[in-house]
């Protein structure tokens, strides 16, 4: 990999983050589609149970990635913006 400028590595990181955060979801869409097509004698099982508190941590995870992800895109905007030293006497 090539030279990358410091707010462009930054830009990545965040698109890599939206881009995690589906999967994510995709995976958490996954473990409740199996959760909601037990049948209703096995939802209290061990394996019922599991699927829900793995569906709520998940959730509680998207949820805090998604506001990281907001913060970061204002970063983003805010680096876009300023001019950036450039370093080694360029400035």
């Amino acid at each position: 990999m090539g030279y990358e400028s410091r707010p462009k590595r930054f830009a990545r990181i965040v698109e890599d983050l939206q881009t995690n955060i589906g999967l994510l979801t995709e995976l958490k869409d996954e473990y409740e589609q199996w959760k909601d097509s037990m049948p209703e004698n096995l939802e209290q099982s061990p394996t019922g149970q599991k699927l829900e508190e793995t569906v709520d941590t998940l959730d509680t995870a998207i949820d805090t990635l998604d506001n990281i992800l907001s913060e970061s895109e204002n970063v983003v905007s805010d680096l876009e913006c300023c001019e950036l030293p450039m370093g080694f006497g360029n400035d």
